[in-house]
């Protein structure tokens, strides 16, 4: 279970998700002993205002930390398959493939690992939908981007096709971004985006 915690002292406002499983994913605290200063102790008003103001933007940075990205809405992939520790979820119009899929993950995961010299954490969560409009809409990204991952969660959303309604490459276009997430894993945040960008 995941728990969002929020704490608002008296000049502090803390933000937290906590994961019963994995502990603590994410954290953000904003202090506003600066802005007080001048008076010498808290003033009431002002503490509750900056609570306000900086609150919201807080929850949204420390879940997208997190792995929980603020307003993702994978509403069509409704069936999933898991294999192993990998989880695809998939439009069931899109069974064909995302069964093709289900099959090859293991040994592309296997040859990233070998790339790498590792044994890296295998765990995942696929989401699969039919065009990439759908990814820009529960993610954020540009129109253009048929495929993103977020490497720390190990999340990943894939379409089948591009915004101009051309079928995408899948099985390239996964297996670039469980490199994101191999490379993310393998060396931590520093570098990652820059080094699978660059191939």
């Amino acid at each position: 279970m995941r728990v969002l915690g929020i704490e608002t002292s008296c000049d502090e406002t803390g933000v937290a998700v906590y994961d019963s499983e994995r502990g603590l994913l994410a954290q953000a605290l904003h202090s506003q002993i600066a802005r007080h200063a001048e008076y010498g102790g808290v003033v009431p008003e002002l503490a509750s205002r900056d609570h306000l103001a900086k609150l919201a933007p807080m929850v949204e940075q420390v879940l997208a930390d997190a792995g929980t990205p603020a307003g993702w809405d994978l509403s069509t992939a409704t069936e999933s398959i898991v294999i192993g520790r990998v989880e695809l979820r998939y439009d069931p119009r899109l069974s064909a493939d995302a069964q093709i899929l289900a099959e090859r993950i293991p040994s592309w995961w296997s040859r990233i690992e070998q790339d790498l010299a590792g044994d890296l954490d295998d765990t995942m969560l696929i989401s699969y939908v039919p065009h990439s409009g759908r990814i820009a809409e529960a993610t954020g990204m540009p129109r253009w981007a048929a495929g993103v991952a977020h490497p720390p969660s190990g999340e990943i959303v894939i379409a089948a096709h591009a915004p101009d309604g051309s079928k995408t490459d899948l099985q390239n276009l996964l297996k670039h971004e469980m490199v994101h997430v191999a490379l993310y894993r393998a060396t931590g945040p520093v570098g990652e985006h820059d080094a699978i960008e660059g191939l």
